[in-house]
């Protein structure tokens, strides 16, 4: 796991991800922590093959729209 240093999400540095497929061809690449509706563009610019999003959805008032508006994100960047 990439480790989250100062307050700053690997998903925000836009190399992080670039990185790891870089070094880790064959395998999958995941992102989840701090995933949800407001953070969810910038996880997806990222492209990665896997996104984990539990508190994003579940904390929500409203979990079904929360999981819509993400899924309809990523589907934008496929």
């Amino acid at each position: 796991p990439i480790e989250v240093e100062q307050g700053i999400l690997p998903y925000e540095d836009s190399t992080t991800i670039k990185i790891a497929k870089a070094i880790c061809k064959h395998a999958k690449i995941s992102v989840m922590g701090h995933i949800g509706p407001k953070t969810a563009e910038a996880v997806a610019r990222q492209k990665p093959d896997i996104i984990v999003a539990g508190r994003g959805i579940y904390a929500e008032p409203d979990p079904r729209e929360a999981a819509r508006q993400i899924r309809e994100i990523m589907n934008k960047y496929e």
